[in-house]
Order: structure tokens, then C-alpha cells, then sequence
């Protein structure tokens, strides 16, 4: 016998997924709107190039990789004021700083798509990540939590309405976040299941990526989960440094220094607010992106000697 009610609940958490999933479709046709709009004011506007959001620099970045390039240094990059417009004497600067250059596994098979496929193709795996975080979720809610199920679908609609701007802004400009995420979702849920090598291998390809995961690894030590920590670290260091193997084990080795040199610095810089301290190809706190949470502690607590006038964000670029 049916559970009064239940009949309800269910046609609710149908017309949820129904709504959900029509959002998934329509990500990746958002992506590629704004991208081709962004490209049409760009020309008009006369820029030397229609490159915008964070997939065409990834794109850029694989292409230098690919040429035998170094990936950091973008030509037509103006350090004070981003891209140049057309007529200007290109000065070039460094980009893409806190990447390490084994970003390569990403950004090379990105190149060689022309940019409205490669619009598409991520967005489209920006959209199974989030349809995976879904699927995770809804599982641990089941293991952990089976009397809160019947309100899964409601708490993650509502986390969706909440993090919807951020969502929605890193979706339209290519960005990572919703990869990485699923990485990291995917390394605790193998963890969980008790596939302990197994759970090592999504983390060790985000450690590649973007070291962003790297507390993941304080977690599981903290759990002793030694194995998860020494896959993820193997199938990192293995990551991180075969793309040497095509660009030239000395060259790389110096991409691969400079990079952490100017994270290292970047990380031990005081005020952030001091943009002649912050190494060129990290974003000087005039840029800075809302959701970085070492830029929002900063505004919280910063000195009194910093200069207030350095965090006006440009509320359209939010």
C-alpha cells in the first residue's frame, strides 16, 4: 500500500528532473550564444582578436603548447589593461598564472576544435558534471540520510537558485569549476565504496588540472586512507610531468619552475591590494572574480593601510 502522499512527491520530484535536465540542454546552447556575441562585439569593436572567456585562453594556451611555445606568454595581452585593440603596438604579457603547464591535457585537445565546437563540446561536459553531482549527491542522501530523501530534490534546486550567477557565468565562459568538482565527487564517492586505488585516479587528474583538490589529500590522510593519498599523488606526478615528454624535458622543466615560483610568490603576498606584488599572470585584485574566497576574506579583513579603491569590481564583469 502507497504511502499518502507519495503519489504527489513523485510526480514533484519527476517535474524537477524534467526542469533540471531541460536546464542541462540548454547550457551548452547558452555557451555558444554568448560566445559567438562576444566574438561579433569584439569585431566590431575592432580588437585584434575575437578571443573572450576562459575557454578561448585555454584554447590559446594548448595552441603554444602544441607549437612548441611557451603557453604563459600571450602576444596580444596588455598586462594593465587586458587585450589590445587593433592599431596598438602589441606588448604581450603572461596569463593563465595559476595553471600548471601539465593544463596541457585539457587545453591541447581544446586547440585543435574550432572554437564554436569546442564551445559546445565543453559546455556539454560542464552539464554531465552537474548531472553527476546530481546522481552523487542524491546517492549519499540515500546512504546517510534515507529519512531526508523525499527533500533531495527541493535542497539541490534551492543549492542551484544559490550558487545560479556563478553557475551560470562559469558555463558561459568555459570555465572548470563544475569538472573539477565532479573529480573531486567522484575521488570521495570511490573512496566511499571502498575502491581505494581506484579513487585516486579522478584526483590525480584534477591535481594535473588545477591543484585546487590538493586538500582533498589532507582529508583522506586525516581518514588514513593512505592508498586514495599515494594514487592520487602517483597518477599526479605522472600527469604533471609526461607532457614534457613533447615539449622538451629542459624547456618544460622551466615552465614548470616558473610556474611554481610565481604561485609561491602569489600565495605569500600580504596585501593583495599592492597590485605591483602580484606576479603578472595572476589576477591583481581590480580583477578579481567574487567568488575566489582568498579575495573575499581579504575585503573582510583587509588592512587599513590597503587602498579601498583597488576592490571597485566592475559589477558588469560579475
Amino acid at each position: 500500500m502507497r504511502e499518502p502522499g507519495s503519489t504527489k512527491q513523485r510526480t514533484r520530484d519527476r517535474v524537477l528532473l524534467l526542469l533540471l535536465l531541460a536546464g542541462l540542454a540548454w547550457l551548452p546552447l547558452r555557451a555558444w550564444q554568448k560566445g559567438e556575441r562576444a566574438e561579433r562585439r569584439d569585431r566590431e569593436a575592432g580588437a585584434a582578436d575575437g578571443s573572450h572567456g576562459v575557454l578561448e585562453r585555454n584554447q590559446e594556451f594548448g595552441a603554444r603548447f602544441l607549437a612548441g611555445k611557451d603557453p604563459y606568454f600571450d602576444p596580444l595581452f596588455e598586462p594593465d589593461r587586458g587585450r589590445r585593440k587593433s592599431g596598438e603596438p602589441p606588448s604581450g604579457g603572461r596569463v593563465h598564472g595559476p595553471y600548471p603547464p601539465s593544463l596541457a591535457w585539457m587545453a591541447a585537445p581544446l586547440a585543435l576544435l574550432p572554437t564554436p565546437l569546442a564551445r559546445l563540446v565543453w559546455a556539454s561536459l560542464q552539464s554531465a558534471a552537474l548531472l553527476f553531482c546530481l546522481w552523487v549527491g542524491r546517492v549519499w542522501t540515500l546512504r546517510w540520510r534515507p529519512q531526508q530523501a523525499h527533500d533531495y530534490a527541493w535542497a539541490f534546486a534551492g543549492a542551484l537558485l544559490l550558487a545560479g550567477r556563478y553557475l551560470l557565468r562559469d558555463t558561459a565562459s568555459g570555465g572548470g569549476n563544475l569538472v573539477y568538482t565532479a573529480l573531486a565527487l567522484a575521488g570521495l564517492e570511490l573512496s566511499f565504496r571502498d575502491r581505494h586505488l581506484l579513487a585516486g585516479l579522478p584526483l590525480g587528474l584534477g591535481l594535473a588540472l588545477k591543484p585546487s583538490l590538493a586538500p582533498l589529500l589532507l582529508f583522506f590522510a586525516a581518514r588514513r586512507r593512505w592508498r586514495e593519498v599515494g594514487s592520487a599523488l602517483a597518477l599526479g606526478a605522472a600527469l604533471f610531468a609526461l607532457p614534457g615528454l613533447y615539449f622538451g624535458p629542459a624547456a618544460y622543466t622551466r615552465l614548470a619552475g616558473e610556474w611554481a615560483r610565481t604561485v609561491l610568490a602569489f600565495t605569500s603576498q600580504v596585501d593583495l591590494h599592492d597590485h605591483s606584488a602580484t606576479p603578472q599572470g595572476l589576477p591583481a585584485a581590480r580583477f578579481a572574480m567574487n567568488q575566489s574566497l582568498r579575495e573575499a576574506l581579504f575585503r573582510l579583513f583587509r588592512p587599513p593601510t590597503s587602498d579601498l579603491q583597488a576592490y571597485q569590481i566592475g559589477r558588469a564583469n560579475v
